[in-house]
């Protein structure tokens, strides 16, 4: 995907930057930004591999070892880092996990855990990043959501409903902070080739495959193009959108 000239972030932040979907979103954003800095939790191995391909495309990487399960944790590293890193113009607010468990089988720890991270510290990464933001009249956040916020799938009611809070965020967020040159949207993907979808088992994988009209699954890099548009002046008068990406499987 070309981008246009007309509008690049001087510094991106990308949650849960190490793999699948951020990885994606980070290296793509690379390629125009000026720094690009990841979160990671675990894994350094594979957050440096992503460093290097956000240097080969020339920018700046900076990564972020932080545990997302600890919002107030986080909260201060965002901080700190927000201090001494200058403006932060564009975010994918990404990091997220997931328990699947049938209804009347998921347990309260399950929930906690879950909405820690794609609540909580979700909602933490957006009021930081959009009050700096609103210090300099402009920013660019991109929320990761799922179609799993609208969609009924057995077993995912609790990632389901976390993902529909972060839809919210997005639509209230967007709605209060427009008119100070902030855009706020949402991608919905669907099922996209990623080290959660590779642990599904085989059978499962063809029900679903058979629920998408055009009969696979997506790749990372779809959610990384339209974070590249969304990142771009071209997508100036989009905000408070939820975009859907899942080959047509919410139609």
């Amino acid at each position: 995907m070309s981008f246009p000239a007309y509008g690049s972030p001087n510094c991106a932040l990308v949650t849960g930057g190490s793999r699948g979907i951020g990885a994606a979103c980070a290296v793509k954003l690379a390629s125009v930004s000026r720094r690009v800095a990841i979160t990671y939790r675990h894994s350094e191995r594979q957050a440096s591999e992503v460093a290097d391909q956000i240097r080969e495309q020339g920018a700046e990487a900076i990564l972020i070892q932080a545990d997302l399960t600890n919002p107030q944790s986080w909260g201060e590293q965002l901080d700190a880092f927000l201090k001494e890193s200058g403006p932060v113009d564009f975010v994918v607010n990404n990091a997220g996990i997931s328990r699947d468990n049938l209804c009347l089988h998921a347990t309260l720890e399950e929930l906690e855990e879950v909405f820690r991270v794609n609540v909580f510290s979700s909602w933490v990464t957006l009021t930081k990043a959009a009050s700096h933001m609103v210090e300099e009249s402009r920013g660019r956040i991109v929320n990761i959501s799922s179609i799993a916020a609208h969609e009924n799938s057995p077993g995912r009611s609790v990632y389901g409903a976390s993902k529909a809070a972060l839809t919210a965020f997005t639509r209230s967020f967007a709605n209060e902070l427009g008119r100070m040159n902030i855009r706020i949207n949402a991608i919905a993907p669907g099922f996209i080739n990623t080290e959660l979808l590779a642990d599904m088992p085989d059978k499962v994988k063809d029900g679903y495959i058979r629920k998408i009209p055009q009969r696979r699954f997506g790749e990372p890099e779809h959610i990384a193009d339209m974070v590249m548009f969304l990142a771009s002046d071209a997508a100036d008068y989009l905000n408070g959108s939820i975009i859907p990406i899942d080959g047509g499987m919410s139609t």
